[in-house]
């Protein structure tokens, strides 16, 4: 039987405008500095399956070029996902892709197992979706690769499995905390510390030396009591 070629996707902002929500508790230089290392947590882990044969990275940050040297890079201005999306799925389909595998770039906690299983999930006319914490989507593989469009944002689960229905292609869906879990506001730093043991990103965040319970505190007309 041959082998299933897949074609991971990893879009990538623009370093200056990502992870907004944390600019309360870590400056700029800080917060380019923790997208850079959760993109690092999550190459390590596709580079230790061997069920993905090309990652692509879309981003309008040319800097990033250098950042993997296994990785192709697509340049994307618009700062969009969902187009940034589709310029990285017309170049596996033009490459020969048999399915893709959508990933964000705030998912330090991805394992090599994650992977592994949603590619076991996968079959011909079908997608396998990972939610996340807030209803959107840590996880897409589509077969074929461009079987359904992509539209993410708030509510982009239901989103995604709507227009698989729409056009009768089998939905299955895997579930894990590893993907569950993405790093959006102060609050997630501190589980990356609690569940991160090994990451690079927990091993950065150690680093900064945020104060936790700083965070923690009850807010009152929004400043901490």
């Amino acid at each position: 039987m041959k082998k299933m070629k897949i074609f991971a996707i990893i879009p990538i902002a623009k370093l200056t405008k990502g992870k907004s929500r944390l600019t309360s508790t870590l400056n700029l230089a800080q917060r380019k500095q923790l997208i850079l290392v959760m993109l690092r947590d999550i190459l390590r882990a596709i580079s230790k399956t061997n069920v993905i044969d090309k990652i692509i990275i879309v981003t309008p940050e040319t800097s990033l070029e250098n950042f993997l040297s296994s990785a192709i890079f697509l340049k994307d201005d618009k700062n969009n996902i969902d187009e940034a999306v589709a310029i990285a799925t017309n170049f596996a389909v033009k490459n020969g892709a048999d399915a893709t595998l959508f990933l964000p770039g705030d998912i330090p906690l991805l394992q090599p197992i994650d992977i592994e299983k949603i590619v076991s999930l996968s079959e011909e006319n079908s997608i396998v979706i990972s939610p996340s914490k807030d209803g959107g989507t840590s996880a897409l593989l589509r077969m074929p690769a461009n079987i359904i469009g992509t539209k993410f944002g708030k509510n982009s689960l239901v989103e995604h499995i709507k227009r698989a229905y729409k056009k009768r292609v089998k939905v299955k869906m895997y579930l894990s905390q590893n993907l569950t879990f993405d790093v959006d506001e102060p609050a997630d730093l501190e589980k990356v510390l609690q569940n991160g043991k090994g990451t690079s990103t927990s091993k950065l965040l150690k680093e900064f030396k945020i104060n936790y319970n700083f965070l923690r505190k009850p807010l009152l007309n929004g400043k901490p009591k």
